[in-house]
């Protein structure tokens, strides 16, 4: 019920696409919606949005740390090192791209969705 109260709130927000504030809301609500939403399968049925890949990517980079007390606290509903590992398993320096061009790249076509 929380899933469907929050998917019509960014239905309405998109349809009144008039602030960037309102964009940033609806980000942060359908990030949420992932996470209940995720939460209701199977930990190996489940299947991660592109935006949560990328971000689980970039605090992965930043702080395995992190990424790894989220995972053990069990926070939030993250893809597993496995997981992130294919993100970039075709992408490899020999090829003249190397990570960061490629994430950079993912952000800015999931940013433009």
């Amino acid at each position: 019920m929380a899933i469907e109260c929050l998917d019509m709130c960014v239905r309405q927000q998109s349809e009144n696409k008039e602030e960037s504030e309102d964009s940033d809301n609806s980000r942060k609500i359908s990030f949420i919606v992932e996470q209940l939403e995720l939460l209701t399968k199977r930990k190996y049925g489940r299947v991660y949005s592109p935006q949560l890949t990328i971000l689980s990517y970039i605090i992965q980079s930043a702080s395995m740390a992190a990424c790894t007390a989220l995972r053990d606290e069990d926070v939030l509903c993250l893809p597993s090192v496995t997981t992130l590992r294919k993100v970039t398993r075709h992408v490899h320096e020999d090829h003249g791209l190397d990570i960061s061009a490629y994430l950079n790249l993912r952000v800015f076509k999931v940013e433009r969705t």
